[in-house]
């Protein structure tokens, strides 16, 4: 699976956070397909209305850093068995 993260924009929208939660779970063999309570890009979207400060849809760095920090329900998503 390809990340682009917009450098230029210094933001990564609901479905680059989409990508990037489905590479996540497959480098851990984590198999979506058999979850039912499980959605990647629902959990995309979960993120990006939780961090989303500005209400711009995206999430710049500081928005997506500090939620990471801050939220261990985000933390855990995007940092399994941690």
């Amino acid at each position: 699976m390809f990340l682009s993260f917009n450098f230029k924009s210094g933001s990564i929208d609901q479905k680059e956070i989409t990508t990037l939660i489905q590479a996540l779970y497959e480098l851990l063999n984590f198999d979506e397909a058999n979850r039912s309570d499980w959605n990647s890009s629902e959990k995309a979207l979960e993120i990006i209305k939780k961090l989303d400060q500005n209400h711009d849809q995206k999430l710049d760095r500081n928005e997506f850093i500090e939620g990471c920090l801050n939220d261990k329900e985000i933390c855990g998503v995007l940092v399994p068995y941690s």
